[in-house]
């Protein structure tokens, strides 16, 4: 999920990382910085939370 946008590339944001697609698992709670040259990760697309089944309230704080 975005957490904050990227004062430098609108298009790399911070995302945090809360799944694993791939292994279909949960995973612990990361924050990636996208617009960092040394990180190779990139956003392909979005999906829903509920496919996935991650309650977006227990990773974002509530202002």
């Amino acid at each position: 999920m975005v957490v904050e946008e990227s004062t430098t590339d609108l298009l790399r944001p911070v995302v945090r990382i809360v799944h694993d697609g791939k292994m279909n698992c949960p995973v612990p709670p990361r924050d990636v910085d996208l617009a960092k040259p040394s990180v190779t990760d990139r956003i392909t697309g979005n999906e829903p939370a509920e496919k996935w089944k991650i309650k977006i309230g227990l990773y974002v704080s509530k202002i």
